[in-house]
């Protein structure tokens, strides 16, 4: 299929770099395996075997085939890679995932909370696209954009320290929990943010009263009002989130 043909182009790629990936399988896709603990499965297709292995994590090698389409190679080109079967007791079946990295770097109890990590990435780009305006740079000079692209950076990784701060202090004083959802703060962050300035420029007799007029007002509006709200990220994992992120 053209989808196989640039994830296998991608794939070869990314090798060729001396780089490693971790992806999930398509319902559609059916390889063949070519080694596995159990010898009698080689030869069959990964689908066979699945039945046997209700309830069971596992992993096979498999024959990845794909078409090299850039260079007009019409021939089918391989790539000998894991395919690794995570049982998954919530949803009663296997999560499959290919990957090219050996066991000694990626285990196969790994590979889930590994791939999990890539919401973690999807939605740092769509905090930053969405909101600190890093899909819409003014200005097309290079060195400009990198300031800009800086400013985002640093807003964001001061912005969480804030939050780590706040969250503590309210565990600390034995606060009743509440949730502090990362893009809910982001967008508190850029509206303080001009107040931080100010913080920051202010002379040492002044800054008192306006780190405690800041806090007053960070703790009051970075909590979700909506308790029950599910974060964006678990949002993501569940799969509410992905035509959000296409649409982004």
């Amino acid at each position: 299929s053209t989808f196989r043909t640039i994830r296998g182009n991608c794939f070869a790629g990314i090798l060729d770099q001396g780089g490693h990936f971790l992806c999930r399988v398509k319902k559609d896709a059916n390889f063949v395996i070519l080694a596995a603990r159990r010898s009698c499965w080689v030869g069959l297709k990964h689908k066979d075997v699945l039945p046997s292995m209700h309830g069971k994590t596992f992993e096979v090698e498999v024959d990845y085939v794909y078409r090299h389409i850039p260079e007009r190679e019409w021939l089918k080109r391989h790539l000998r890679l894991r395919l690794i079967a995570v049982w998954r007791q919530d949803i009663g079946q296997h999560r499959l995932y290919l990957t090219s990295a050996q066991p000694l770097q990626l285990t196969t109890d790994a590979a889930a909370p590994v791939y999990a990590l890539r919401w973690e990435i999807e939605l740092l780009f769509r905090e930053l696209k969405s909101h600190l305006l890093l899909d819409d740079m003014p200005s097309g000079n290079k060195a400009a954009t990198e300031c800009l692209l800086y400013a985002a950076l640093l807003t964001m990784a001061i912005g969480r320290k804030l939050l780590r701060a706040l969250q503590r202090r309210r565990l600390s004083k034995n606060e009743p929990s509440r949730v502090f959802p990362p893009e809910r703060w982001t967008i508190v962050m850029r509206s303080v943010a001009p107040q931080l300035l100010v913080l920051l420029l202010a002379p040492p007799h002044a800054r008192g009263a306006l780190e405690r007029r800041l806090w007053m007002v960070l703790q009051r509006e970075a909590p979700d009002p909506n308790r029950s709200r599910m974060l964006l990220l678990e949002r993501a994992e569940a799969g509410v989130l992905q035509h959000e992120l296409a649409a982004a």
